[in-house]
């Protein structure tokens, strides 16, 4: 089987870890990649070109899926991103998609078309089985009433599955 043919899995890592993740993962003898975009940011008052990554605490790794659960506790990672609790992957086609965007220099901003009033399940991530309906939101997290009296969640969407209850609808 060619290496066309494996699918590309995802990684999530703890901020700021992703080249150590990458590493261990090329050093079980996987490709692994982390791909990156030039952008500006002041330093010391002085504006400067740096390179970020695209999608911050990912790291996409080619592999076929029985080696999947190798991929479980790699130092610096939280685990595989999955769905129903099975991993989540891209095809080769995908990953030359990723390549193109870092071609355009242009990070990707994190946003979000959840509405307040829309009643939510928090389906994976930290805090699974969460259940309220959203009261504000924002590009990156949603301020979600639990039903427990005084008591509201800040979601970062970036690491939390959420549905829709009423459309059932995967976020």
């Amino acid at each position: 089987m060619g290496s066309d043919n494996l699918n590309w899995y995802i990684i999530r890592t703890k901020p700021r870890k992703e080249n150590i993740v990458r590493s261990a993962v090329e050093l079980r003898g996987l490709p692994a990649l982390t791909p990156k975009v030039h952008t500006f940011r002041i330093v010391n008052g002085k504006k400067q070109r740096v390179e970020a990554f695209l999608l911050s605490t990912y790291v996409f790794v080619q592999c076929d899926n029985t080696s999947t659960n190798d991929l479980e506790f790699i130092p610096g990672s939280i685990g595989l991103l999955k769905h129903n609790n099975i991993p989540i992957y891209l095809r080769s086609s995908d990953i030359e998609r990723l390549h193109n965007l870092c071609k355009l220099n242009v990070p990707p901003e994190v946003c979000s078309d959840f509405e307040v009033g829309q009643n939510v399940v928090i389906c994976n991530g930290p805090l699974i089985g969460v259940e309220g309906e959203i009261i504000n939101s924002s590009k990156q997290y949603l301020y979600v009433r639990s039903g427990i009296q005084c008591l509201t969640f800040k979601v970062d969407i970036r690491v939390n599955e959420i549905i829709v209850k009423d459309s059932k609808q995967i976020r």
